[in-house]
């Protein structure tokens, strides 16, 4: 005598749906690990200046808060507004750096100095 078993049933088209759908969650994981991986290499490489945040966080303010992806990886904030590099930065490391640290205002050194003294006043 046989057992009468039920044998779990589905279309190749299932199959390919739930291939399709766990490889898309797990390049979204993997793009937001390397991101984090990222932003944490560039501030112990030592390139990067900035000056520690003078006012607390706050989470209504959406500058004060790093990307919502990054977030639910327990990423925290940059711990500065603004990040300087030196003035012999290219264009594309600052863009690149920008693109790491939304949450910050990236500028070189220089850029910080002009800044300054067009914000003084003129005698």
């Amino acid at each position: 005598m046989t057992a009468n078993r039920r044998h779990f049933r589905f279309s190749l088209r299932t199959l390919f749906v739930v291939v399709t759908v766990v490889a898309c969650g797990t390049y979204w994981i993997v793009y937001q690990r390397n991101w984090i991986r990222e932003r944490h290499a560039v501030l112990e490489c030592g390139v990067v200046r900035f000056f520690p945040r003078c006012t607390p966080l706050s989470t209504e303010n959406p500058y004060d808060l790093a990307p919502w992806s990054l977030r639910i990886f327990g990423e925290s904030p940059a711990a500065a507004e603004e990040f300087y590099l030196p003035d012999t930065a290219t264009d594309d490391e600052v863009q690149r750096i920008q693109s790491l640290f939304p949450e910050t205002h990236v500028c070189r050194i220089g850029e910080m100095v002009i800044d300054l003294e067009e914000e003084s006043p003129e005698d």
